[in-house]
């Protein structure tokens, strides 16, 4: 694949000529005769504004774009902050090369910081990402900790099938 550059840009960074890349590669990706009910429309459009796009462009001109924006849900009385997912779709001619795939690949990492909580929802690979400028050692730590359960429990699950198959081959 040519050389592709991911960018991330919040709505108000949007100039209006990406802005109208953006939108011509929405509406010429949900474009079906077959399907009108499908096509892509301005409700749909102001639905990905608002969050952190990410745009893909290619040989300097955007080709794959997807945009994730803060939602409240409500789950039983209780409000939860979610990142929701909007306005995704790639060039028709450049679909199935990879760069949607890019695109919520970047997305994916956007929720997964930013919706990390310290001590709740914290895993293991942020916290060690977050430590590595600041405490290069203390990261390491964390990560030869994690590398030795990994090791052990992979060895005690080895344990256990040799362990299970003598009994099934008696």
């Amino acid at each position: 694949m040519p050389d592709v550059r991911l960018r991330r840009l919040t709505t108000p960074e949007l100039t209006p000529p990406e802005i109208a890349a953006i939108r011509a590669i929405l509406w010429a990706a949900f474009d079906d005769p077959d399907e009108p009910d499908e096509a892509f429309t301005e409700h749909d459009w102001e639905h990905g504004l608002g969050g952190v796009h990410v745009i893909a462009k290619r040989d300097g001109r955007i080709v794959a774009h997807g945009s994730v924006v803060d939602r409240d849900l409500r789950v039983a009385g209780r409000r939860i902050a979610a990142g929701y997912v909007e306005s995704v779709a790639t060039e028709p001619g450049l679909q199935r090369t990879g760069l949607g795939s890019a695109v919520m690949g970047e997305i994916g990492a956007i929720i997964l910081i930013s919706g990390n909580l310290p001590y709740k929802t914290e895993v293991a690979s942020v916290f060690v990402y977050q430590r590595i400028s600041g405490d290069p050692h203390g990261a390491a730590a964390v990560s030869v900790v994690m590398l030795t359960i990994s090791f052990l429990v992979l060895l005690g699950i080895g344990g256990l099938r040799r362990y299970a198959t003598r009994f099934e081959r008696a």
